[in-house]
Parts: C-alpha cells; structure tokens; sequence
C-alpha cells in the first residue's frame, strides 16, 4: 500500500498540474480570443477571403499529421510557422498554438494571397487565439482522462479481497490497472509495456 500510494500521488500530480497550468492558458486565451474576435469584426470579407478564411480555421480542429509526432518534427513545424508570422507582421507568440493543429505554412500563404495587411494580421491573430484555446482545452480533456484512469485503476485494488465468499477475479484488468498505476516508473527508465493476456 506504501509503494501504491506513493506512485499514485505521483502519477496524479502529472496530470493534475497539466490541467491546472492548461486552465490558467485558457483563461488567458479566452481574453485574447475576444479581443481578437473583436478587432476582427469591424474586417470585411469577399467571399473568396471568407473561404479562405474559412478553411484556415477549420483547420485548428484538427491535428497534424500522425508522422509530426516528435520534438524535433514539432520544433521544426514551430519555427516554419513562426518564420512565416515574422514575414507577415503577425504576433510569433502563436506559433506554438498553430503548431499544435493542422494548420500549415501553405494554408497560411493562400489566406496571405487573399488578404494583407491588417485585415490580415487580425485573421491570424483570431485563428492563432482560437487555435490556443482548443490546445488548452484538449489539454484539460486529457489530464482529466488520465486522472479518471487512476482514481479507476485503484479502486479495483481498494476492493480486493473484499468479498466474504470466493467470487471471479479478472486478473487481466488487475495487470492492467497495476500498470496504469505505475506507469511513471516505466516512462522514468524510457520502458514501454505491452500487455498480451488471454480474455480466458
């Protein structure tokens, strides 16, 4: 129970301050968002630009491609992205939020092509805001995932041995939940764990 406890306090304070840190970037967000969304209110849109526009912020919905999945492929998406805000005037602070979605330097180039100048840099600056404001958000979602996982996993331990008469056991979801318990011993020595039980 020592050993349990001591690896569940660690491995809930990981994704207890991720969603913590996220919280306090939304909050931040949401203010630049708004103002953004209100700068951008008084830009008006052809329908070409809208479309353009429009595409852009879709998007920030979705995540880049499964291939740009380490640091070194992030950092480099991040300073292509931040290359081309400097080029345009936009704030380079919203390179780490786009990078976090599927928005591309060539998406960015077609609405550089449909729009300049400040109307420009205002649709990015709202794209760039909303983009944060999902990343944070998603954030929260998975720290809270994870925390929901632990709480989970210990209660099957909590109720083991329990029963006053012999009853099934499931000792693959008992595996299962000890390895979600500990996972931070395994990431701490960069070992992967792969179960393989029987349903039997």
């Amino acid at each position: 129970l020592g050993k349990l406890s001591a690896g569940l306090a660690h491995e809930l304070n990981n994704p207890a301050s991720a969603a913590t840190r996220s919280a306090k970037r939304l909050a931040e967000q949401l203010g630049e968002a708004d103002d953004a969304a209100r700068a951008l209110a008084g830009v008006t849109f052809e329908g070409e630009q809208l479309a353009v526009f429009d595409e852009v912020r879709a998007m920030c919905q979705l995540v880049p491609p499964s291939f740009l999945d380490t640091p070194l492929d992030r950092s480099d998406r991040v300073d292509a992205l931040a290359d081309w805000l400097d080029d345009n005037g936009a704030d380079l602070n919203q390179a780490g939020a786009l990078a976090e979605t599927a928005v591309t330097v060539d998406a960015l180039n077609r609405l550089s092509a449909a729009l300049s100048g400040e109307p420009l840099q205002e649709a990015v600056r709202w794209i760039g805001a909303c983009c944060a404001v999902r990343s944070a958000a998603s954030e929260i979602q998975e720290s809270t995932r994870r925390i929901s996982e632990l709480v989970t996993a210990v209660k099957g331990f909590t109720y083991m041995g329990r029963a006053t008469v012999p009853e099934p056991v499931n000792v693959g979801r008992g595996v299962m939940d000890t390895v979600r318990v500990l996972a931070s011993k395994t990431r701490d020595k960069a070992v992967v764990v792969t179960l393989d039980i029987a349903p039997d």
